[in-house]
């Protein structure tokens, strides 16, 4: 136990600490060190402290009939063993039939990873190997690859353990980065386990919700600190060498303008097709619109762009119209990328309004706005299909000499992103304009990409 001898003194005063001392210790005399340190170490004493069950995934990991088996367990967890408890769960005894459910969980992960949703394992009577009953055909699950050999291998280590502490060492290996992300929502969603994980994986360490830590070697002695800030986390991704290509393995590609186009149209399908996910099924990139408003047709920058679908043919470009009025025409950067994302597949989107903002019901996107700009809201501007839908009135605060500025003024520099978040916060509304054909239109290239 460690504590800080001087700052236990000012916790209880002497008296007190000689008078628990005495009692636990039946002795007499002493100084102040003395009781202090005794009655911690009595207290301590006292205490039952129990862990959860450890188990340690290995780096080199193999489904192999086990040597040696012990019924209801799985052994050192590196893979023999394995197909004798996933033997035993398949057909439990009458006293453990909810075993089956486990069974079961491990199936409906193997129809996720491999797109089959008939996809299921069996064990046959001589347990030498774990069988995938697919397409119409019976293959050992070897003969899958082997990255889903791994993931079906880690995900059945992890559902087989319940409530447990687990340490895994390097996961992604054999997997591609798809999935891993396919992997980590399975365990946070279908097991109860606290996960210690050795990786050098970009997938791992961006996983929402998880703590991460930097582990460095540093002058002959290991230092570890927890990474909280993003660019902590970016710091990391340098130093194992990760680069920004998980656009090459993103199943489906959605390029958008900025930060607040991600929030509306993530919330969007998710309305739609809640059982996409992003990071999963899908990715959204920032191109910035504005790149778009000052290239011409012809453009270097705009070549290299549209070069991108040659890395993923599942992909969608979303674009504000900036048409000021219905008529308007939009310029030829826009009409070249319209025609090119829109061939083998694509989607190209153009706001049926000026800017995706306008897909909002306009009281309800001024509500926010108002949510947002609490202290200086007035009223809201003008509301049509085309015009600044988040400009709004605003009342003037006080100057720099505390003196009270008179008057209002209309607000132009509204901040996005925090409007979008709050927008987002209720039910999504696809019926305006022509937002729900257009986000369908993105559920089918993301259904097609899965």
């Amino acid at each position: 136990m460690e504590y800080d001898l001087n700052e236990m003194k000012g916790v209880i005063k002497q008296d007190a600490w000689n008078w628990l001392w005495s009692v636990l210790r039946n002795m007499q005399g002493g100084g102040i060190d003395t009781w202090i340190r005794e009655t911690l170490v009595a207290f301590q004493a006292t205490q039952n402290i129990l862990l959860p069950a450890i188990h340690m995934i290995p780096a080199i990991r193999e489904v192999a009939p086990a040597v040696t088996y012990s019924v209801g367990s799985l052994g050192d967890y590196s893979g023999k063993g394995l197909i004798n408890r996933l033997a035993e769960i398949q057909s439990p005894d009458h006293d453990r039939l909810e075993d089956r459910l486990l069974f079961d969980k491990i199936n409906k992960f193997l129809a996720t990873v491999t797109g089959e949703g008939s996809a299921k394992i069996d064990i046959p009577h001589n347990r030498q190997h774990i069988l995938v009953h697919m397409d119409g055909k019976v293959l050992p699950l070897s003969s899958l690859g082997t990255g889903i050999h791994e993931v079906i291998m880690l995900a059945s280590f992890c559902t087989l353990s319940q409530g447990a502490i687990i340490c895994m060492e390097e996961p992604e290996i054999h997997l591609h980065p798809l999935l891993q992300r396919k992997l980590i929502k399975y365990l946070k969603d279908n097991t109860d386990n606290q996960y210690f994980i050795a990786t050098h994986s970009a997938s791992f360490i961006d996983t929402p919700d998880a703590a991460i830590f930097h582990v460095t070697n540093e002058n002959g002695q290991t230092a570890i600190r927890e990474s909280i800030l993003n660019k902590e986390r970016f710091s990391i991704c340098v130093d194992l060498g990760c680069k920004a290509s998980d656009l090459v393995q993103a199943n489906a590609v959605i390029w958008v303008e900025g930060p607040s186009d991600r929030i509306y149209i993530r919330r969007w399908l998710k309305e739609a097709a809640p059982e996409f996910d992003e990071g999963i099924h899908y990715s959204i990139m920032f191109y910035g619109g504005r790149l778009l408003s000052h290239l011409s047709a012809s453009d270097d920058e705009i070549e290299d762009f549209i070069s991108l679908r040659s890395l993923n043919r599942h992909v969608a470009l979303v674009m504000d119209s900036d048409r000021e009025k219905d008529g308007d025409t939009i310029n030829s950067t826009k009409e070249r990328l319209i025609e090119e994302f829109s061939k083998h597949g694509g989607v190209a989107w153009l706001t049926a309004g000026r800017e995706i903002e306008n897909y909002v019901l306009h009281s309800e996107l001024q509500a926010a706005v108002a949510e947002v700009y609490k202290t200086s809201y007035v009223k809201a501007s003008k509301g049509g299909q085309f015009d600044h839908a988040l400009y709004f009135r605003r009342r003037k605060t006080r100057g720099a000499d505390d003196s009270e500025a008179a008057g209002d003024f209309w607000e132009k520099n509204v901040d996005k992103v925090k409007v979008a978040h709050t927008v987002c916060t209720n039910g999504a509304n696809l019926d305006v304009l022509d937002l729900r054909e257009r986000v369908a239109e993105l559920v089918a290239m993301i259904q097609k990409a899965n």
